[in-house]
């Protein structure tokens, strides 16, 4: 989700050069990332089917332990095999807790990863309508650049025609140069200040009239580059929001996996102090029974 953000800050929207592809990169980085989440959840629920398996099999191994016990409860001293009993019962307590805790971690597994895939399900529509952006985008992008040749040819043909009324005017002048010179001969001069007014005046509407055409070209860029923004700015919103939700997920699962990794390591842990306990048990009545060879062995098991 990071790629995806840095990805989608280092191409702005605004601008009149974007294409729709920047939107549909993005928004695949983000589906990717959803899948990776989703085979990681499902990795995630495959190990606590494993501990479990693996806490069945121990809880056998205790069980077969019990019966051993039993079996050699006359041969042994009653202190050791009252305490043999006492970390029997507490192992069994334990195991219970592990498979309680099990079954939590199996239903939260379950859960995360039902969400996960609803919300991989849910990618779909919301790619479809990333991808209509886009495609609006795009079309507003060629509608840009199209505009933007239009505003081109627009200034070119303004400057043309202001070269062609320069050039209009400097003949005017001259003309009327020609015409004041003539009109001072014929003592016109009222004449001669008219006409320079009229001049003065066609000239200044031709300026204005440019003016709020530039002005007009200027409000639709400034129009355009606010609405692409807007959308730039949703999109970067709804991804800071996701990869938040995702990572704290993550990170959550994590902290529960390796709580119950180190229950089953403790849970191990006890089971090997137990075999050591139920051998030396074993030791000890194959010695009672070297000992006593007079004494048969369903007495002694009695």
């Amino acid at each position: 989700m990071d790629d995806a953000l840095d990805f989608l800050q280092s191409r702005p929207l605004i601008g009149f050069q974007m294409d729709g592809s920047h939107l549909s990169t993005v928004l695949q980085n983000m589906i990717r990332q959803q899948q990776q989440l989703l085979h990681g959840q499902r990795q995630l629920l495959q190990r606590v089917d494993d501990l479990d398996d693996n806490v069945g099999d121990l809880r056998r191994r205790h069980e077969e332990v019990a019966r051993v016990v039993e079996q050699v409860s006359s041969a042994v001293d009653a202190s050791f095999y009252n305490d043999v009993r006492v970390r029997l019962q507490d192992l069994e307590a334990a195991m219970d807790h592990v498979v309680r805790d099990v079954d939590v971690a199996r239903q939260t597994a379950t859960a995360a990863a039902q969400d996960a895939d609803r919300a991989h399900r849910g990618l779909a529509p919301l790619q479809e309508g990333v991808q209509g952006v886009a495609r609006d985008v795009e079309g507003l992008a060629r509608q840009s650049a199209q505009e933007r040749r239009d505003i081109a040819r627009a200034l070119d043909e303004l400057a043309s025609a202001r070269t062609e009324q320069d050039r209009h005017v400097a003949d005017a002048l001259r003309q009327l140069q020609q015409r004041a010179d003539q009109l001072a001969r014929e003592s016109g001069v009222e004449r001669l200040r008219q006409m320079l007014e009229e001049l003065s005046d066609r000239t200044d509407e031709n300026f204005r009239n440019v003016e709020e055409s530039a002005r007009a070209v200027d409000a639709e860029l400034n129009r355009q580059g606010s609405e692409i923004g807007s959308i730039a700015g949703e999109l970067g919103a709804a991804d800071e929001r996701q990869r938040s939700r995702f990572s704290a997920f993550a990170a959550d699962m994590e902290d529960k996996y390796q709580a119950l990794l180190n229950a089953f390591r403790e849970y191990e842990r006890s089971a090997t102090e137990l075999e050591e306990h139920v051998a030396m048990a074993g030791q000890a009545l194959a010695r009672r029974r070297r000992n006593s060879p007079g004494r048969s062995v369903s007495g002694g098991l009695r």
